[in-house]
């Protein structure tokens, strides 16, 4: 799923940079994962590390999980995988982060 404007609040030292593609540094939406009523926005660092964190809100906006997984930043798209039960966030020059759908329960 894809989703307009912003996370509710975006934790210090994180910053929402969604790309249109693994090739360009157009800016666009971003793609979201949502499991069990929880809302998952894959957050870059502003130091801009290769290191995605998924950051979790509840329904009322309230973060209620942090993940970091390296290997890729600045998110273009997120897939699920249910033979691993895997969501894949896919990133700048298709470098991939990898987060286990057990991970992903708070």
């Amino acid at each position: 799923m894809t989703v307009s404007g912003f996370p509710p609040s975006i934790p210090e030292g994180l910053k929402k940079t969604c790309l249109e593609d693994p090739n360009t540094l157009v800016l666009t939406d971003c793609p979201v994962a949502v499991c069990d009523g929880v809302t998952y926005w894959p957050l870059s660092h502003t130091d801009n590390r290769n290191e995605i964190e998924m950051v979790g809100y509840d329904e009322l906006g309230q973060i209620v999980q942090r993940i970091s997984r390296p290997q890729g930043r600045y998110a273009y798209d997120i897939s699920m995988d249910p033979a691993t039960q895997t969501v894949i966030v896919h990133g700048q020059s298709d470098n991939t982060s990898v987060f286990g759908w057990s991970e992903l329960a708070p």
